[in-house]
C-alpha cells in the first residue's frame, strides 16, 4: 500500500557514511515539524545490509530502473531523484 496510516511512504535507500544520503536524511528532519504528519520514512541501509540492497534491487526492477548509487528515493512509489556517489 502507497500510504501507512494516512501518510505518504518515503522509501530511502541509502548508504552509511553516504554525504549525499547524509544530505537527504538531513532534508527530510528538517521538514518533519512542518510536514511530519504527511510522510513516514521507510529507511534501508543498504552498503552494509544485504537483505536490504537485494530489496533495493527489487523494487529498481519492478520499476523497470537501474539503480547507479545512493540516495535512491522513492515517494509514494514515484521515483524522486538519485545521486551518485
Amino acid at each position: 500500500d502507497k500510504k501507512e496510516n494516512g501518510k505518504v511512504a518515503v522509501y530511502l535507500f541509502r548508504g552509511e557514511g553516504c554525504p549525499h544520503c547524509q544530505e537527504a536524511e538531513e532534508w527530510f528532519e528538517s521538514i518533519k515539524p512542518e510536514y511530519g504528519n504527511m510522510f513516514i520514512i521507510k529507511d534501508y541501509e543498504v552498503w552494509y545490509n544485504e537483505k536490504n540492497a537485494k530489496y533495493m534491487e527489487q523494487v529498481a526492477k519492478d520499476r523497470n530502473e537501474n539503480v547507479n548509487g545512493v540516495p535512491y528515493i522513492i515517494i509514494h512509489f514515484e521515483r524522486v531523484i538519485q545521486l551518485a556517489r
